[in-house]
């Protein structure tokens, strides 16, 4: 998954799996090394601008078959 985010710097993301957060996915992508069959469902990222105003993405389903 990747975002392009725009606002005062410097950006932070922070990527979630289901609502939870996911340890360690702090880059502006987001990539799972090797997909398995639970790694299946919501994804989303938060951007904050500056370390005070954040927004969250839409969540994008990943479906795994």
């Amino acid at each position: 998954f990747s975002v392009v985010a725009s606002g005062s710097l410097p950006l932070t993301y922070g990527w979630q799996f289901n609502n939870s957060n996911i340890i360690g996915a702090t880059n502006s992508p987001y990539t799972i090394p090797s997909v398995k069959k639970n790694n299946a469902g919501n994804y989303r990222v938060i951007v904050t601008s500056m370390g005070i105003a954040s927004t969250a993405s839409a969540q994008a389903k990943l479906t795994v078959k």
